[in-house]
């Protein structure tokens, strides 16, 4: 897993600012990894914005998923997105389920 692109929607009529985000991986219905990172992503009122967020595995996680039986898992992310706003700072959950493709190494 590299580059997740999400879009950021913001319905309110005035700007917000996507402050972090927290993200928890499932494989399996099992923890998987999890990421913590900071953003400064302005948002303006009734407007999106494209987010990147690059995702890189160490070598044991890697090493999981190529042993994991399906070839194409669904991952299932929670994401809590921290959002200021003039109002204060709000946390919003969000769970997103993603199907991968694992490359496995060819035995010979």
């Amino acid at each position: 897993m590299e580059t997740n692109e999400f879009v950021v929607v913001n319905f309110l009529p005035f700007s917000v600012v996507l402050e972090s985000a927290q993200m928890e991986i499932l494989l399996g219905g099992m923890q998987f990894a999890s990421k913590e990172t900071n953003i400064s992503l302005s948002v303006r009122g009734m407007g999106a914005a494209p987010l990147n967020l690059r995702f890189e595995l160490n070598d044991n996680q890697a090493e999981m998923a190529r042993a994991y039986y399906v070839d194409c898992p669904l991952l299932q992310m929670g994401i809590t997105a921290k959002f200021r706003t003039r109002f204060g700072l709000i946390p919003l959950r969000y769970d997103v389920r993603i199907r991968a493709i694992i490359h496995k190494a060819q035995s010979s």
